[in-house]
């Protein structure tokens, strides 16, 4: 079983990244993942989320 740390976001947007929709989420002033939200027929087939803070630094 994965357990993750529990946080709260102050503030989530909706940009784009990598061409798709994805929702960004920041804490205290800084982004803190980016979730590339991935759409087939009008449904989201895929979620997956960046925390990466080299890859965050753009944002």
């Amino acid at each position: 079983m994965r357990v993750g740390r529990q946080w709260r976001p102050d503030r989530i947007g909706l940009v784009e990244a990598g061409g798709e929709p994805a929702l960004v989420f920041h804490r205290e002033g800084r982004v803190c993942s980016v979730d590339p939200l991935r759409i087939t027929d009008g449904l989201i087939t895929a979620h997956p989320r960046v925390i990466n803070p080299d890859k965050l630094s753009h944002v």
